[in-house]
């Protein structure tokens, strides 16, 4: 890895925490509230070593800088240095092997909106459990995003999500009738229907792209044009 910026941990953890949607806003409670989350992913520690970290009179061993970094959904390497990871090549080769066409092409349309991308290293067991196909980093945040491929069926569009999925959902599909370039969708908020292990989402959709029926979720309604539609 290569890298690039600094500044204490301390202050990143804190800026981690001020990133992640359940975390307590403000200082009362936040710690314990890290120590809980951690405990559910199979870290117990006390709450003095929570304070410690927090206050920089220790710092936590690699697995559990591991297990707070996934916790926060943050990126570790800026979480224990304060600087972005970039991948080498050979890095970059691997995990590519690794990922769906639809995944490399959300991938590549984020970097090439100025975001930046993780994929999922093969023991990242909460990516596992929860279908996630690769992080968007958006500041001291790892967005998880869920991609699920559309394919026309009876003359509708079907996307099998996995279930459980990560905290976004895009949907991509080559399949709009008349289109000869993919279409992106946020489905995020679209109810699923579940099937077996997955939940199902069916739209109608005009040879523009464009929702016609099915689902009237504004954010939804027309395909989107630039990842950072849905990295808000």
């Amino acid at each position: 890895m290569e890298m690039k910026e600094r500044d204490g941990f301390p202050e990143r953890l804190d800026r981690a925490m001020d990133a992640h949607p359940l975390a307590p806003e403000g200082q009362h409670g936040r710690l314990t509230w890290l120590k809980r989350q951690l405990a559910e992913a199979g870290l117990n520690v006390s709450l003095n070593t929570v304070h410690k970290w927090a206050t920089g009179q220790s710092r936590p061993r690699r697995d559990k800088l591991q297990a707070i970094a996934r916790v926060l959904q943050a990126d570790e390497v800026w979480l224990d240095l304060g600087r972005q990871s970039v991948s080498t090549p050979r890095e970059v080769a691997e995990e590519a092997l690794r990922a769906s066409g639809a995944t490399l092409l959300v991938a590549g349309l984020t970097e090439v909106n100025g975001g930046h991308i993780a994929f999922p290293s093969p023991d990242d067991t909460i990516a596992q459990q929860r279908n996630v196909h690769l992080y968007a980093i958006i500041g001291a945040r790892m967005l998880p995003i869920t991609v699920a491929l559309g394919q026309i069926v009876d003359g509708k569009l079907v996307f099998k999500v996995p279930e459980p999925c990560g905290d976004r959902v895009i949907g991509v599909t080559t399949d709009v009738p008349g289109a000869t370039f993919p279409f992106l969708y946020d489905l995020t908020d679209m109810p699923r229907k579940p099937v077996e292990d997955h939940g199902e989402i069916v739209l109608k959709v005009s040879g523009q792209g464009e929702v016609t029926s099915v689902v009237d979720e504004e954010r939804a309604r027309k395909p989107l044009n630039a990842t950072h539609q849905f990295l808000a």
